[in-house]
């Protein structure tokens, strides 16, 4: 919200970019191998990005939270129904009757 009432919203038009994010990319990447002066902020950024897809990984199939840095993490005892699944158990609707 720039400036207006609280509650008020304002549409704002953005022209679409000439290049995509993974053209800039390569791009910055490629003048660094020629110009032979790396710079590791992007590889930095990308590790970082890959490891919190990892994480919401982690956290999707062990059902649990997952704190950063992962390499720290260690997976709680899984329990043996998954979301989603039939009962497997024996009994009526309720599983007693």
């Amino acid at each position: 919200m720039r400036g207006g009432k609280a509650g008020a919203s304002e549409i704002v038009e953005v022209a679409p970019a000439e290049q995509t994010a993974h053209q800039v990319y390569l791009d910055r990447l490629a003048e660094m191998v020629v110009g032979g002066a790396p710079d590791f902020e992007l590889a930095e950024l990308s590790l970082r990005a890959l490891e919190v897809c990892e994480a919401a990984y982690l956290s999707a199939a062990q059902r649990c939270n997952v704190r950063l840095p992962i390499a720290g993490f260690t997976a709680p005892k899984l329990v043996e129904w998954a979301p989603g699944t039939a009962y497997r158990g024996k009994g009526g609707r309720d599983g007693r009757h």
